[in-house]
């Protein structure tokens, strides 16, 4: 079941965006920008007048689709709602994406000003059960609904309104066609199915280079990259992501995960087979001497082991589909996944269910070939291979264990990175900071600031158009006297942003509330000072530096923070002074009656504004979710952590009961010898200590290797010690010794004169 359980998991990340109709031929631009011949950013985003470009220039691009995101409120029924899955669209949405088109046209939907094709879910939302086609939906401008679309988990895009592009050209100017400096937009184009796609990608980066260094005034090095769509929610992690995607090294992962699983089960199988059939092989014997040949007898083993296993499998299968609908959240899906994976990949499942068979018949012929050569009378005697010369036995063991070693020491680096992970310092206050995520009109957010901070729980208040964990930066060019910073990230804040968040100054100070200089003003990081080449925080403060058509001075250097999670490196980033108050609002609360202060604060919201959603969160939780994969990754390897740990010592007790058992007069004849407890122990504990060994021998370097590929996944990690190495394998030498002498203590307790005594 566990096995069946995974790969349910892994063919539902690898059937990601397989259903739309033209997914193996479309791909989305990716923009990779570089500072001093040295990569800085990986962005999914570019240029709005890149795809009609390429569709001129190139007859193997057949079609080009352009998306742009918005925050935006939804204003119904006398309330302002925020929404967050708002996209400028082209019309040629429908004919690279297969969501299902519940109303209005595929072709003419997102043609022309002021229209909007909205989800079913919204649709539900807003109309309920009316027919929502020719309704206007009021938004920053009165849109008018042409189409409904259901969407699909299984994709990623997260969409819910799909505004007109002639629209957002309405309110930007028909020069955004043109545009080459506004790095904003999510390209896809529709390659011809019989195009070289390779050839092509090196050609389209080539001729947007070519284009763009006839456009602008400055020299910037860029390089372009084709994406197929049907890779970028496995292989596609960069800048301005739409949702956080899945992580193809985390799914090879739990695939050896799943593959070691089933390896130890096939042992155990073979394991409990052999023992079973020990206790047949007098009939054997006996069938041997009335004449049956051995293909008669594997004939009778092998169908009788053939129907126990698919009866196992399918009972199995039943299992799975009550875990997947009461365990899910183990992998953060929907309740009904397993049903959906098993239906649309039929022909997929039947390909596993016969390797699991397959696997489990070579666990078969194992003991079935092992016992078929004894003779006749050996049989009839029950005179059996011992432990000590069972050659396979003993490798089949050191497998388990090995595999046992390596999840131990592969367990304990992954909760000491993530210790590490919640433990390290961030650089800015985390804990107790309040986001509220809505737009507010600038004379009722002064009140709404007002109020708040006349609340005894309220420490600060600030404001910006970006927080930590989030990517909404403005990304510039910026420059001094010397250097040059390429894809500098801009946020504009409140005055008080640097004091809510704690952030380090090393040298100068943050904006003042008062201060009209400050206005001309830039608050920068460390990574900004090393890049332009100032060696000393102090050395920057009046620094002038130059950005579009703006000159700012140096006014403050602030330590570097982690903003976004620690897989991604520090960036050069900084602040300038907000002219209005943006998107994010931060409160730092100091509470210990959190729920109260809540209601608190969504009460003085209510009273400031009559109407709209309160929406908020806490920034530790959200900060936390871009380590969605990898706490998806942590739950499973624990879980099937403890079923390997139960299967291997299901293994090793049947192992060490069958070694026991053969020798129970040997043990009786000892102990009326005057052998001690320890000295008969002994006996058994050598074999297993050399197998244990041997089976660190394995364990420990392939685990190690293996573990790099999830830690590659992290800028900051942990370096491996001679503690975790030793902690992996303290533990699973302790539960081996613990198990062995328990066994061989039950078996001394038995008296010996009536082991001695037995036929």
């Amino acid at each position: 079941m566990s096995y069946n359980f995974l790969w349910s998991y892994i063919i539902h990340e690898l059937d990601y965006d397989q259903f739309h109709e033209n997914a193996e031929n479309v791909y989305r631009i990716r923009n990779d920008r570089f500072q001093d011949e040295n990569l800085v950013t990986k962005d999914v985003k570019t240029y709005p007048a890149a795809g009609a470009f390429l569709e001129s220039q190139f007859p193997e691009v057949k079609k080009s689709l352009r998306l742009h995101s918005f925050p935006a409120s939804v204003f119904y029924n006398g309330q302002e709602l925020s929404e967050k899955n708002f996209y400028y669209s082209d019309p040629e949405f429908f004919q690279f994406f297969s969501f299902p088109l519940l109303s209005g046209k595929r072709k003419t939907c997102l043609e022309g000003m002021n229209k909007i094709v909205i989800s079913s879910a919204v649709a539900r939302k807003y109309f309920k059960n009316e027919n929502p086609i020719g309704k206007e939906l009021e938004s920053i401008g009165p849109f008018v609904i042409t189409g409904v679309f259901e969407k699909n988990s299984s994709s990623h895009l997260d969409i819910d309104f799909l505004v007109s592009f002639e629209t957002f050209l309405g309110f930007q100017g028909q020069e955004m066609n043109e545009d080459w400096y506004f790095s904003d937009f999510y390209t896809y184009l529709l390659i011809d199915e019989k195009a070289n796609k390779a050839t092509l990608e090196g050609k389209i980066s080539h001729a947007l280079l070519q284009e763009i260094s006839q456009r602008i005034a400055f020299e910037r090095r860029e390089e372009f990259h084709l994406q197929p769509l049907t890779d970028i929610h496995l292989h596609s992690n960069f800048s301005n992501e739409i949702k956080v995607n899945g992580s193809f090294q985390l799914l090879v992962l739990l695939g050896v995960i799943a593959i070691l699983v089933l390896v130890i089960t096939a042992i155990n199988y073979a394991s409990f087979l052999f023992i079973k059939s020990l206790d047949g092989i007098k009939e054997i014997g006996l069938r041997k001497i009335l004449g049956a040949n051995k293909t008669q007898i594997l004939t009778a083993l092998f169908l009788e082991y053939f129907f126990q296993t698919l009866f196992v499998f399918g009972i199995s299968l039943f299992l799975l589909d009550y875990v997947a609908n009461h365990y899910y959240y183990l992998f953060n899906l929907p309740s009904d996944f397993f049903l959906f994976t098993l239906k649309d990949n039929l022909l997929l499942w039947i390909g596993i269910a016969l390797l699991f068979l397959v696997i489990i018949g070579l666990a078969y012929i194992y003991p079935v070939l092992h016992l078929i050569n004894y003779e006749p009378a050996a049989g009839l005697k029950g005179q059996v291979l011992g432990f000590r010369k069972n050659l396979l036995g003993k490798a089949l063991l050191t497998i388990q264990i090995s595999i046992l070693g390596g999840f131990l020491f592969f367990g304990i680096l992954v909760i000491s990175q993530v210790n590490f992970l919640k433990n390290k310092d961030m650089g800015f206050k985390l804990e107790q900071t309040l986001i509220i995520d809505n737009t507010m009109g600038d004379s009722l957010h002064q009140v709404f600031r007002n109020k708040l901070l006349q609340l005894p729980e309220v420490k600060s208040y600030a404001n910006g158009s970006v927080i930590p964990g989030n990517d909404n930066w403005w990304k510039i060019n910026l420059k001094n006297h010397s250097k040059e910073i390429k894809n500098f990230r801009m946020g504009r804040v409140s005055p008080e942003f640097s004091v809510v968040f704690d952030f380090e100054f090393l040298a100068g100070s943050g904006f003042g509330a008062h201060k009209e200089t400050d206005k001309e003003g830039v608050v920068v990081n460390e990574e900004t000072l090393k890049i332009l080449g100032i060696k000393h925080p102090e050395e920057a403060i009046g620094e002038k530096v130059k950005f579009s058509r703006w000159e700012k001075e140096i006014i403050g250097v602030i330590k570097n923070y982690h903003h976004a999670s620690l897989k991604e490196p520090f960036q050069p980033l900084g602040f300038v002074l907000a002219s209005r108050n943006e998107h994010f609002k931060a409160i730092n609360l100091e509470s210990q009656h959190l729920p109260e202060t809540l209601d608190k604060i969504q009460q003085t919201y209510r009273e400031t504004f009559s109407s709209g959603d309160f929406n908020y969160y806490f920034l530790d939780d959200y900060f936390q979710e871009q380590y969605r994969n990898e706490e998806i990754f942590i739950r499973n390897l624990l879980f099937f952590a403890v079923v390997v740990l139960v299967l291997v010592f299901v293994g090793i007790i049947s192992f060490t009961a069958h070694n026991i058992k053969n020798r129970r007069k040997e043990i009786a004849i000892r102990k009326v010898a005057g052998s001690s407890l320890s000295g008969i122990a002994h006996l058994f504990l050598r074999d297993f200590i050399s197998l244990v060994v041997t089976a660190i021998i394995i364990s420990f370097p392939a685990t190690f290797y293996f573990s790099g590929f999830w830690f590659d996944n992290f800028a900051f990690k942990i370096e491996v010690n001679a503690m975790h190495i030793c902690g992996a394998y303290f533990v699973l030498f302790s539960g081996l010794l613990i198990t062995i002498v328990t066994q061989v203590w039950l078996s001394a307790r038995e008296n010996p004169a009536n082991v001695l005594g037995e036929g």
